[in-house]
């Protein structure tokens, strides 16, 4: 019998049971100075075996709600002209969207300290960001991809920052797994 529990590895169960299943029409929500996102239908996904619907999104904000790292998280950092970052849109079981904003090539990171041995691990580490298209946390099906390319004049703020700014470039991808490489 076919059964989430008798799948053990963590990456694989993840992809498996955590999906979208529709086209949803991810874009900008239009509109001078908007810095929102919508979708023209419902995301209809499957976490965990059940299939949920979603109503569509009318604006919702692009500021992020969780690191690169999966903890529940709104800081942000401005991205700087000259870089391109990817940004992944995913909703949970309850219909709640999570924002992650990837990281742009060469930029230094710190992973959070968390308390009892994660906390003496991550002392000190950090790491180099490669402009990949970063995951969501546990539990969330990805329904959208957004890539911000910054000129050389060009910043972007997420929730902030309008979708029609000038030295910006947008694109969206409707998804249903994070992609496999940058598109």
């Amino acid at each position: 019998m076919s059964r989430v529990d008798d799948i053990f590895n963590g990456p694989l169960k993840r992809a498996l049971t955590a999906t979208t299943v529709s086209s949803h029409g991810f874009g900008a929500t239009g509109g001078a100075g908007v810095a929102t996102v919508r979708t023209t239908s419902a995301i209809i996904s499957q976490i965990g075996g059940v299939t949920r619907t979603r109503a569509a999104l009318a604006g919702q904000s692009l500021a992020p709600t969780h690191d690169i790292f999966g903890n529940a998280n709104t800081s942000r950092y401005t991205q700087g002209a000259n870089t391109t970052v990817y940004y992944v849109l995913g909703v949970d079981a309850a219909g709640s969207v999570a924002v992650v904003q990837g990281t742009f090539a060469g930029q230094n990171l710190v992973p959070p300290v968390t308390a009892g041995v994660g906390a003496l691990a991550n002392s000190g580490t950090s790491f180099v960001g490669d402009g990949g298209i970063p995951n969501l946390p546990e539990g969330f099906a990805p329904f959208g991809l957004m890539k911000v390319v910054a000129g050389g004049s060009g910043s972007f703020n997420p929730g902030t920052t309008g979708l029609d700014a000038a030295g910006l470039t947008f694109t969206f991808w409707d998804i249903n797994l994070i992609p496999e490489g940058r598109p």
